[in-house]
């Protein structure tokens, strides 16, 4: 009997234990705002904890955020939330990201949704981007990144990846950029390589470059719309698609819209 009880004692305390510390994690994932909470994205990303949301509302951010741990990061009001570098570079060998992950030993998971980066203020109405940088993951391999209602425009660079986990893009808009998806190095381009891309009703408008390109083991492209542009100058912007599975892999492209304009 004694043991018996001695069982259920020890029972108990590590049920409780374990509810402790799964209650504990559960308190450390939080949802933080800007800027009610904190007057700054970096600020809200640095006190955050692995996992946790920072909730943005509408305005003009100008920042060069680090990101280092899982988080998603979310318009209050979608499309209403601007996130600018601070500088905008003018060469291709020193780009400004407004967004860098830099994890190169583990993996993440990265969220965006509702947001806008977009060039800094700098770029004249003339030019068709500066060589500002929406989102740079050179610096991070593992990174599982999903990007939701968002617009990524007139930028060098959309997406700066040389290798991604996983990425998946959803009613996003990208617009008058250089480059969409790439892997930059050295001011020069090469494809990025992924493990899996979900592109999904996404509109790529008048992009400098191939709008969408991988090379992978699973790449599905479904209903996007992808328009290019010959101006009366002369001036093309690029559509297209350009898939690379590996061996093993496969490629699926279904439903997607693909068009140039010509002006005059």
């Amino acid at each position: 009997m004694r043991n018996a009880f001695l069982g259920v004692t020890l029972l108990l305390l590590v049920v409780g234990w374990v509810f402790s510390i799964n209650s504990m994690s559960a308190n450390l994932v939080q949802t933080l705002e800007v800027p009610k909470d904190f007057p700054t994205i970096q600020a809200a990303i640095d006190k955050a904890a692995e996992g946790s949301t920072i909730l943005i509302a509408p305005g003009v951010y100008r920042e060069n955020i680090a990101i280092t741990k899982s988080l998603t990061l979310k318009g209050a009001v979608s499309q209403q939330v601007i996130l600018q570098p601070k500088i905008g570079f003018r060469n291709s060998k020193n780009q400004n990201p407004a967004i860098t992950v830099n994890t190169p030993a583990r993996e993440i998971i990265l969220k965006l949704q509702g947001l806008t980066l977009t060039s800094s203020p700098e770029t004249s109405a003339q030019r068709r981007y500066d060589y500002s940088i929406g989102i740079d993951l050179a610096g991070s391999t593992k990174t599982n990144l999903t990007i939701e209602e968002s617009n990524l425009n007139r930028l060098w660079a959309g997406l700066n990846a040389c290798s991604l986990g996983k990425i998946e893009v959803y009613d996003s808009t990208f617009e008058r950029n250089g480059f969409v998806f790439q892997c930059i190095h050295k001011g020069q381009g090469d494809i990025t390589e992924v493990k899996q891309a979900q592109i999904e009703r996404n509109r790529f408008i008048e992009n400098a470059w191939i709008s969408i390109q991988f090379k992978g083991q699973s790449l599905r492209i479904r209903n996007n719309t992808i328009l290019g542009k010959v101006d009366s100058l002369g001036s093309q912007s690029f559509g297209g698609i350009s898939l690379f599975p590996f061996e093993s892999g496969f490629a699926e492209i279904i439903g997607n819209t693909v068009g140039l304009f010509v002006e005059g």
